[in-house]
């Protein structure tokens, strides 16, 4: 026999990386654009109420198109991509929600995000409901263990 437990929960952390990034054929000055837009983003994600214990911001990545063994038509309008990222990890959905809900704030601002993929949501208190949703499983289980011996009594008879 097998028994079973449910549970609706709530997240409690959620993870979600943005990436921006810009080309052209001038490095210097693409690497400061590229950090202006960080900052934007950064304080967009402030003002929104994230802390910085929330928000991580990973390192530039820089791509030569002309040091690629196959370079893609066109390089000569942008040789050089950077990209960056920030990831925030928070356990305030709320505040979650409004990042999502006025992303249009960055266009505005003249940042566009690239490869930005939809928050991630968990739930990481599952030990603290196991034992009950065990005992609920066990139960579900011995019940229908006892309908189904009485069941099988009546069919046998």
């Amino acid at each position: 026999m097998k028994g079973l437990s449910e549970r609706n929960v709530e997240a409690d952390l959620s993870i979600w990386t943005l990436s921006h990034s810009g080309t052209s054929n001038d490095l210097p000055a693409l690497q400061k654009t590229i950090e202006g837009h960080q900052a934007i983003i950064l304080d967009y994600l402030k003002n929104v109420g994230f802390t910085a214990d929330e928000l991580s911001s990973q390192p530039l990545q820089a791509q030569d198109l002309l040091a690629q063994p196959y370079r893609p038509e066109g390089v000569e309008r942008g040789r050089y991509i950077i990209t960056q990222m920030v990831t925030i990890r928070t356990s305030d959905m709320n505040k979650m929600d409004a990042a999502l809900s006025d992303l249009g704030r960055l266009l505005s601002r003249g940042v566009t995000l690239t490869n930005s993929m939809q928050p991630s949501y968990m739930f990481t208190k599952l030990n603290d409901v196991k034992p009950e949703m065990l005992a609920e499983a066990v139960q579900n289980a011995r019940e229908s263990a006892q309908e189904f011996a009485a069941v099988s009594d009546k069919l046998c008879l």
